[in-house]
């Protein structure tokens, strides 16, 4: 299992903030990595006012399944570059409207029908102190034939997702800012695209693996 700490993010400089550590475990597969492991990007999603309200620092790589053109199946492998772009469809919760998601939404630089998506939510029973959890993560990429060589649906458009999910679950509020940190083995999601038009009866799946990640999708201050 991956081990993991509650924290404030280092990015933060807040006055009388307390950093509290937490140890907790994510229940999705964990392993040890056998290659190289990724850069870890930083990431800042800004408010209509320019201020920082999401801050991430991730490492991932993508194990995609796919079908070939003798209908066995082969693994493409790459890395999410640690220089992504941060796309302007990303959002901040706007604490006075009561909004609870925050959405990342990341393009890596070669292409940019590639990309993560990630969306955190939080619960809205308490006023202070709430719990925020990853609830849904996409992969999405296109069969180029340099990654995905003899591909049955070359250049084709996928997005595998999970969603529903309650994963990174963090205790964080405005008295007590904190993100979620993990940095001990890597956290593995299993994705699926549920339905090709083309081929009804194929389902591609993904791999999303962190070997790095610290986020705060919510209460973020600096001063």
């Amino acid at each position: 299992m991956c081990v993991c700490v509650t924290m404030a993010h280092p990015s933060i400089l807040a006055v009388g903030l307390l950093v509290l550590y937490l140890w907790c475990s994510v229940s999705v597969n964990a392993g040890e990595r056998t290659g190289t492991a990724p850069d870890v990007g930083h990431y800042t999603v800004k408010n209509k006012r320019g201020e920082p309200c999401f801050l991430a620092d991730l490492a991932a790589t993508f194990h995609i399944r796919y079908v070939k053109t003798d209908n066995t199946t082969a693994t493409a492998e790459y890395a999410l570059p640690g220089n992504c772009s941060v796309a302007y469809e990303s959002t901040c919760p706007n604490r006075l409207e009561g909004e609870d998601q925050a959405v990342l939404l990341l393009h890596v630089p070669w292409d940019w029908d590639f990309g993560l998506y990630l969306r955190f939510a939080r619960d809205s029973k308490t006023p202070v102190m709430k719990h925020f959890w990853l609830a849904e993560a996409v992969v999405y990429y296109h069969q180029v034939p340099s990654l995905f060589p003899d591909a049955k649906f070359p250049n084709h458009f996928f997005s595998p997702f999970l969603n529903n999910l309650r994963e990174m679950e963090t205790k964080s509020g405005i008295f007590k800012r904190r993100s979620f940190l993990c940095e001990s083995g890597l956290t593995i999601f299993n994705l699926t695209f549920p339905y090709f038009e083309e081929a009804p009866g194929v389902h591609p799946t993904a791999d999303l693996i962190f070997d790095y990640i610290q986020v705060q999708p919510f209460d973020v201050r600096y001063v």
